[in-house]
């Protein structure tokens, strides 16, 4: 019995003769190779022969290669070949899926690179190696392919972060970059619903591939072929045959990061400690008949999980636990690795946003877990966890190579019932800071409270990227927006509609309630164009909306070496520059590139942080839910940036004669509260 990869080829190299191991390897993986092989070929018969043909390459030359952590790579590198070879330059594709067909056609290394890293999760390092790229170009046919399986513009102002969302849900990026990825994300409603459509792309990839069909008796005819070519090798040659096998499954094709659509295409993961009031929570769940007692409990090397109960409606499924570690030495709370989410009709797939708060006690974790809702009224979730997080760690601020683990088995059976929701059509219009806002609908289901909501993000001279609420009020409570990971509950059923999450309301009975506003982030335009002359010393300065604006060095060449500084003052009205570079021959392609940006950064109260002062505060914070709320209302103004000025299409230097400024980004906090009666 062949009991793991390593063993597998071992036995291979070493001369096994028995070709029926390397048949019920392929077998076994048969669903995902015959996914793969459907982007390049038309019928069953042309897949067929891919596999035969594969099976009997690895058989023949396995005893070549010198690395065995190489095989996987190799193999799959060669099938991806062979389909290549065989297919034409037009395949009319029999998949089912809208997406799929749209795959299908694009080119060979946007597929390719799209499947292997969000199909069989390679590293991108090893999708280059399969296909024999720089891995510079993989990222680049990721983000480029992703765009053209989601028919999506990117507006120039925010390009530069879109370009970011391949490293940033690889978990790639560093420190900095991510710090202000998210700043930004946290801001611009554009982006957030750019990484939402992103992500969907990704999930209904996995839902069309998981849906192609594969005949019962397809791998009979390839085994059959396989087994009559070996014995005729054997008797006609009388030598031993070296063999290999295809090792690792191409597409088990699992998400991560991050937001949802309404349709919840992506799992939203919280953590939340259970204080008072959300033990008092599941009390009304249980009198309520919404949830039921389940107590379920499991032990493993120490540790003891209990899942409590579990809440499921239209948004999604809400799964309460408790991590106690028996040895009273640490906290444990779920992890984004280690944990399966199944149910009779799928996988659940997840990403990880934690937003934790620790319990007095030092040994007990108590929090949510949520899914993706389950798809029919009643199911039972199989969760199955190989890994804990210690909870008691900054582990917003650790490495993650540094961060510590409880490794076990825990396997539970949930059983879950989706529940109803109470919808209150609410045709309220308003306006807020010149911006005209109709609130739609207040949806008050089991698990939270959802409120909809459409904005005119075009005004005659700026671009709204994101109204955003704070909190709604009742007689009884505020609850607060959800800021505390990316907002699951994004509005999709109109272009400049939004809805955010609230805790749930379900055991109020509002007759009223009061919606209060925390900030707009948009983008202005206020055009100016500003000489420079590089015959000329530096620094040459401008003044741009209350600020002085200074280009302190230019460094002529292919790149051109660009230092400016954005002086920040009180008066200054902007956050973010939106700008380009001219040079005297205005039809020429060129691209600025930001290489390292500073900012200062201003609470809501208005105190001034420089950026290293901030970072090291937010870093040192122990409670995250204390920082994200400094994260939410600072603003942060860009001040020290060096950049690189690229010819695209010549090597010859690059001469900077103008800055052009098309506009620029800010944030204006608001105090406005709208009472809406919801009778």
């Amino acid at each position: 019995m062949i009991t793991a990869e390593t063993d597998f080829i071992l036995l291979i190299k070493n001369g096994e003769k028995d070709i029926h191991p390397i048949l019920n390897w392929f077998n076994e993986r048969k669903s995902p190779l015959y996914s793969l092989a459907r982007l390049y070929l038309k019928d069953d018969l042309e897949i067929q022969e891919v596999f035969y043909q594969i099976i009997i390459k690895v058989f023949d030359e396995i005893h070549k290669l010198k690395d065995d952590s190489s095989f996987e790579t190799w193999v799959i590198s060669a099938f991806i070949e062979k389909c290549r070879e065989l297919s034409t330059d037009n395949p009319e594709h029999a998949s089912e899926g809208e997406l799929l067909d749209v795959l299908a056609h694009l080119d060979h290394t946007y597929k390719a690179s799209i499947v292997l890293t969000y199909g069989s999760e390679f590293p991108m390092d090893e999708v280059a190696y399969i296909l024999q790229v720089p891995i510079e170009i993989v990222k680049s046919s990721l983000y480029k392919g992703i765009q053209l399986l989601n028919n999506d513009t990117v507006s120039e102002n925010c390009k530069e972060y879109h370009e970011k969302f391949i490293d940033y849900l690889g978990r790639k990026l560093n420190r900095s970059e991510k710090i202000e990825l998210e700043i930004h994300m946290h801001q611009c409603d554009t982006c957030q619903k750019a990484l939402s459509a992103f992500q969907e792309v990704i999930y209904t990839l996995k839902r069309e591939l998981n849906a192609l069909e594969i005949t019962y008796h397809f791998m009979d005819i390839v085994n059959q072929k396989v087994i009559e070519t070996v014995n005729k090798r054997t008797k006609l040659k009388k030598r031993r045959i070296k063999r290999s096998v295809i090792v690792t499954s191409i597409l088990a094709l699992i998400l991560f990061t991050g937001m949802a659509t309404n349709t919840f295409t992506n799992i939203y993961y919280s953590w939340a400690d259970w204080r008072q009031q959300e033990d008092e929570l599941i009390r009304a769940y249980y009198t309520s008949g919404l949830g039921e007692r389940l107590n379920l409990e499991q032990v493993s090397n120490g540790v003891k999980v209990t899942i409590k109960t579990a809440i499921s409606d239209e948004f999604q499924t809400l799964i309460y636990y408790e991590i106690e570690d028996l040895n009273e030495e640490n906290q444990y709370m779920f992890n984004y690795d280690g944990i399966s989410v199944m149910t009779e009709n799928g996988a659940l797939n997840h990403a990880f946003n934690p937003t934790p708060l620790k319990t007095e006690e030092k040994n007990v974790f108590r929090g949510q877990f949520s899914t993706e809702p389950i798809s029919t009224e009643s199911e039972t979730i199989e969760l199955k966890l190989s890994k804990l997080l210690k909870a008691n760690q900054n582990y917003w601020s650790v490495p993650e190579e540094q961060l510590e683990f409880a490794e076990g088995e825990w396997n539970f059976k949930i059983p879950v019932k989706k529940q109803p929701s109470t919808v209150y059509e609410l045709g309220k219009n308003v306006e807020i800071d010149g911006v005209p806002v109709k609130f739609e609908k207040l949806i008050i289901a089991p698990t939270a409270t959802i409120l909809q909501y459409n904005i005119d993000n075009y005004q005659s001279n700026r671009d709204i990227y994101s109204l955003n609420i704070d909190s709604i009020e009742t007689n009884e409570k505020i609850v607060k927006a959800d800021i505390y990971g990316w907002n699951p509950f994004y509005y999709s059923g109109n272009p400049n509609g939004s809805q955010v999450g609230f805790e749930t309301l379900i055991f109020e009975d509002p007759k009223t309630i009061k919606v209060h506003f925390g900030s707009m982030y948009a983008f202005v335009n206020e055009q100016k164009t500003y000489d420079i002359d590089v015959s000329k010393g530096f620094p040459q300065s401008f003044e741009y909306q209350g600020s002085e604006i200074s280009i302190d060095k230019i460094e002529v060449g292919n790149p051109t070496k660009v230092f400016m500084t954005a002086e920040y003052s009180k008066k200054r009205s902007y956050e973010r520059l939106d700008f380009q570079f001219n040079t005297d021959d205005r039809e020429e392609s060129i691209s600025t590139e930001m290489v390292n940006m500073e900012f200062v950064i201003v609470d809501r109260n208005g105190k001034v942080y420089e950026q290293k002062e901030f970072e090291e505060m937010s870093l040192n914070e122990k409670d995250y839910i204390t920082l994200m709320e400094r994260h939410q209302y600072a603003r942060y103004y860009e001040t020290n940036m060096e950049m690189d000025i690229i010819k695209d299409l010549s090597d010859q230097e690059v001469i900077p004669t103008g800055l052009e400024i098309r506009g620029y980004q800010t944030t204006t906090h608001l105090e406005d509260i709208i009472e809406i009666s919801l009778e």
